[in-house]
């Protein structure tokens, strides 16, 4: 089981990594997350990284966000005979929509790779599911920023079982 998330890791690092040449000489934001629902907490640890791509006489941008989170079941789930507590991995191209200085608009669909195929209730038919987010942010200042984001993952309908779950989240992002 740990040969196999090291290797799915493995594989989504290597594939992200060459799309993730920045062309900006800005630089990336690290972030931190927590998020709960239906009794289920998700913490999360990432980079940001600094916009790939600016539309022209626009506020919008592109960046990839890659994010390492473990997600923990409350305890009436510790009966299901599946597991209450989980790892993913993920990468994600968010789209990005300034509305001001300080608000912005945010939207993406990314890789995750979970390390188990069920979680609490759900059992999700693969370990390589989707994550479609949609958030809205906050910027305290040009280093420092504070996102609430709503987001859904599941497999797509690749395989069967596909419930899907769903996470809404704070995320706190700051460069260094």
């Amino acid at each position: 089981m740990i040969k196999r998330t090291i290797i799915g890791l493995a594989v989504m690092v290597t594939m992200s990594g060459a799309m993730a040449q920045e062309i900006t000489t800005n630089k990336g934001q690290w972030f931190i997350g927590a998020g709960t629902f239906n009794d289920y907490d998700k913490y999360s640890f990432g980079y940001k990284t600094a916009p790939m791509w600016k539309a022209t006489n626009s506020n919008v941008d592109l960046n990839l966000e890659y994010e390492l989170s473990q997600w923990k079941a409350g305890s009436r789930y510790n009966s299901s005979g599946f597991s209450d507590n989980i790892w993913q991995a993920s990468v994600t191209p968010m789209l990005n929509w300034h509305l001001n200085e300080k608000f912005y608009l945010q939207g993406g669909i990314g890789l995750n790779y979970f390390s188990e195929s069920n979680f609490a209730d759900k059992e999700f038919g693969t370990r390589l599911n989707f994550g479609s987010h949609l958030g809205v942010g906050y910027n305290f200042t040009p280093n420092t920023s504070l996102t609430y984001r709503v987001s859904h993952y599941s497999n797509g309908g690749i395989e069967k079982p596909n419930p899907g779950i769903n996470m809404q989240q704070v995320i706190l992002s700051h460069r260094f």
